[in-house]
């Protein structure tokens, strides 16, 4: 089951990524893979860090991204199977909206899955060794 966590993870990613230019919030495209109850716990974010939970506590997360970042995707690198947890490593990168402001940083979430649906994720992780961590690894 894990191999198919990572393609779900995979998924997600790319459906996160796609941005549509009429702006439209490609959470359609994601509930699928997701658990009704899913948490987004975003605490380890520098700027409004908080929790997100269920389908409408993501569609507001994505609310608050779009308002801030013209552009927004995680470029994941690597996968890292932890059996019901995924590590994704790689990199946000984003423009500000009003700003222009480009940001390219080192990221690792870590996504738990329950059932073939996203139940918990915990994005951010600016150090790889902490997101192994927290998904039971060690590097």
């Amino acid at each position: 089951m894990s191999q198919e966590n990572v393609e779900i993870v995979r998924r997600v990613i790319e459906a996160w990524n796609r941005n549509e230019p009429e702006r439209v919030v490609p959470l359609e495209r994601v509930v699928p893979f997701l658990d009704p109850g899913v948490i987004f716990d975003a605490t380890r974010r520098i700027i409004n860090p908080k929790t997100y939970a269920g389908i409408e506590g993501i569609r507001a997360m994505l609310a608050e991204r779009d308002e801030v970042w013209g552009e927004f995707r995680m470029e994941p690198d690597e996968f890292v199977d932890a059996g019901d947890r995924v590590v994704a490593i790689g990199r946000w990168v984003a423009k500000g909206r009003g700003s222009g402001v480009e940001v390219n940083q080192p990221i690792a979430d870590v996504f738990t899955l329950h059932g073939g649906r996203v139940v918990r994720c915990e994005i951010g992780y600016s150090d790889r060794g902490k997101a192994l961590e927290a998904a039971g690894l060690r590097e």
